[in-house]
């Protein structure tokens, strides 16, 4: 192990240790609250370009392994811990989660108090910051900073069928987890489409409704391609949008979303919907004003910050919600949502 340091751009400075020869990186430092799931939420695609702090000090114990990933690869730039699991538990035959990042190349930084991390963060917001073998490095590295241009980075490329059984769905894949696709192929037919897919291939496709899936950055990126997409399917078909794809069909009905101060993420948020409290797993950074959203009933709300979690568009059998319903990692408490998708799609014509 080598000396490293977390280095945010406000200047401040967190020691560490990194392992011999890690790389020096730069992403959005943003903070997990979850007791589990750091493997999957470094291999989730809403992690590229972020650099991920995991508020509880021990991570790690089960191990990790390709088949444990939510996708094919480590997408986060670095993962900082107070602490991990050197010897993990063998039920599932994983290795230490620090080794498997240095496999893959990507720096896991140990030995940082994530406590002074997050409230660091909690009272200046999210920043950018860099993982570095010499805190001298840091400037060059901040002022290079681009976290724009995710989306096209980690969206599938191409049109693919990928079998099921029941109504054809078509899926906008703005760089989605695997546990989604689990969901949908149990309920229906699924042709997957890249996030710049016109509405007429989705249209011409046969699709009876269409989902529009969580991803990375900042969905005004996405105007005049996925956000002209749903503009134009919204009322034509039932859609569903998930994480960034609500953010999206937010933004293609008039809706205004703004960057979070600290976001949402961790396999433990609460969310009250149908006069019930459901425990959630949310990956975002960007939330959605109450009021601004065209024919929108906002019937999701979080239960620590007030916070819009999702809305329901009149007449047009469409919903949205910020959270993951498809969790993994996480609550199965909202798996519902697809049985309710599957129910206005089964009745559009």
């Amino acid at each position: 192990m080598a000396s490293g340091y977390l280095v945010l751009e406000d200047g401040s400075v967190f020691k560490g240790e990194v392992p011999d020869g890690s790389p020096d990186v730069c992403g959005e430092v943003v903070f997990e609250t979850g007791m589990g799931g750091h493997l999957e939420a470094v291999s989730d695609p809403a992690a590229s370009g972020t650099i991920v702090v995991a508020s509880f000090p021990l991570v790690g114990n089960s191990g990790a392994r390709d088949g444990l990933m939510v996708s094919d690869r480590i997408h986060a730039s670095g993962l900082v811990v107070r602490e991990v699991c050197t010897y993990p538990s063998d039920m599932y035959g994983g290795k230490p989660l620090g080794d498997f990042m240095a496999d893959s190349k990507v720096p896991c930084i140990t030995g940082i108090d994530t406590r002074d991390v997050v409230t660091t963060l909690r009272d200046k917001g999210t920043m950018v910051g860099a993982i570095v073998s010499d805190p001298s490095k840091a400037g060059k590295l901040l002022n290079k900073a681009n976290m724009k241009g995710l989306v096209a980075k980690v969206s599938p490329k191409g049109v693919k069928a990928l079998g099921g059984k029941g109504p054809k769905v078509a899926v906008v894949d703005c760089g989605s987890c695997n546990g989604l696709y689990e969901e949908l192929l149990a309920r229906f037919e699924v042709i997957r489409f890249p996030y710049d897919a016109k509405a007429q291939e989705v249209i011409d496709s046969g699709a009876r409704g269409a989902v529009f899936t969580d991803g990375p950055g900042d969905p005004h990126e996405l105007r005049g391609k996925t956000v002209e997409t749903a503009a134009s399917l919204i009322g034509s078909m039932p859609c569903m949008g998930i994480s960034l794809g609500a953010e999206v069909m937010a933004l293609a009905r008039g809706g205004e979303v703004f960057r979070m101060g600290l976001g949402h993420r961790g396999c433990n948020q609460p969310v009250r919907h149908d006069g019930r409290i459901h425990m959630t797993f949310q990956s975002h950074g960007y939330g959605i004003t109450e009021g601004t959203v065209e024919g929108a009933v906002y019937d999701h709300i979080n239960v620590n910050d007030g916070s819009v979690e999702g809305f329901s568009l009149e007449g047009t059998g469409s919903f949205a919600v910020l959270y993951r319903p498809q969790s993994r990692p996480g609550p199965t408490d909202t798996a519902f949502l697809f049985d309710k998708f599957a129910k206005n799609v089964g009745g559009s014509k």
